[in-house]
């Protein structure tokens, strides 16, 4: 940890969120967090925006970062330019570059390149397709109302 850096237990204990280079969670968590790394070990962060988080049996509510690793964990969204996941998951990705895993997968996937041996369930195609078969349904429910 860095010397501006502060220990989750500071920051969990009232604060709202921390603003640092970098920051480490171990069996914590934190609301918010923007740094230019951050590493969750066996903790939980709401959010985080960052150039680099790894995390290890965690969870995360939402990320935005350069490269994030998840091993062992689940993150809600995503949003990166690269992404691993080893047996981790995540509910939506959107990144440029993602690699899974073995046990390893999301439901929705939005990437450049999707390499490994994750399963998701609907990539950018399905997620148009279904969005598009929600917006059908949802205009003939609404003219029969």
């Amino acid at each position: 940890m860095t010397d501006d850096a502060m220990p989750a237990s500071e920051a969990a204990d009232g604060s709202e969120g921390a603003d640092l280079r970098s920051v480490s969670v171990r069996k914590g968590a934190i609301g918010q967090i923007r740094a230019d790394e951050v590493e969750v070990a066996q903790g939980a962060v709401g959010g985080i925006m960052a150039d680099r988080v790894y995390v290890e049996r965690g969870a995360l509510g939402g990320v935005v970062a350069s490269k994030v690793s998840v091993e062992q964990g689940f993150v809600q969204g995503v949003i990166a330019g690269e992404v691993t996941f080893e047996q981790a998951g995540a509910r939506t990705v959107m990144a440029n570059h993602v690699t899974f895993g073995p046990s390893s997968g999301a439901i929705l996937v939005v990437a450049r390149t999707v390499d490994g041996d994750g399963r998701f369930l609907l990539d950018w195609r399905g997620g148009l397709a279904l969005g598009a078969a929600f917006a059908v349904v949802t205009a003939v429910l609404r003219r029969r109302c």
